[in-house]
């Protein structure tokens, strides 16, 4: 039985665990491999970036982050910002938990744990 004096801090240890949990992101390419680099490629000259593009989606995951529901396609996030002899380049993914994703989780109990994934990237012409 718990004394008064043990409460606090087994609801700070319950509250500590509650904000833990194992996550495995998988980022689907469906088809845009040709027209990505994470980086600028070194074989083409300086090209002028066309427009700077940023995309961020939810990532939606139940139990406490182990089962995830929703997995991003890069294809979806990347491709509605190339235009034809277009690639994108310098891509950068982040993976993250921010305020609202953890408020969400909170108030769920982990139950739904969602966390939000950020795409960007520059748009460079390789071709006419």
């Amino acid at each position: 039985m718990l004394r008064k004096r043990d409460i606090i801090p087994v609801l700070i240890t319950i509250l500590a665990f509650s904000f833990l949990g194992c996550y495995h992101t998988v980022y689907q390419d469906s088809g845009i491999s040709g027209d990505v680099a994470m980086t600028a490629p070194k074989d083409l000259p300086a090209t002028p970036v066309l427009k700077h593009f940023k995309e961020k989606v939810w990532d939606h995951y139940y139990l406490w982050g182990l089962t995830p529901i929703v997995k991003p396609d890069l294809k979806d996030m990347i491709q509605p910002h190339l235009g034809k002899g277009q690639k994108a380049v310098n891509v950068r993914v982040r993976h993250e938990m921010t305020f609202l994703n953890g408020l969400c989780s909170l108030l769920t109990i982990g139950i739904y744990t969602p966390m939000t994934t950020t795409v960007e990237g520059d748009i460079i012409r390789v071709s006419p």
